[in-house]
């Protein structure tokens, strides 16, 4: 059993997200955010963080 003491918001990412949505229970569905296209959260987090690496050193 899942239990979660406070919490604003639950973001579920990943290739599972889609899938692990049906099994959170019904009083966390209210708080809870799955991104679109999801399966490729980790990706895009990897890049935003190259390109501000990048950016920051031709500073």
């Amino acid at each position: 059993m899942i239990k979660i003491k406070k919490s604003d918001i639950i973001i579920v990412a990943g290739g599972g997200a889609y899938h692990l949505k049906d099994y959170l229970p019904e009083r966390y569905s209210n708080i809870t955010y799955i991104p679109a296209y999801s399966e490729f959260s980790n990706a895009r987090g990897f890049f935003y963080i190259m390109q501000n690496q990048i950016n920051s050193k031709g500073q």
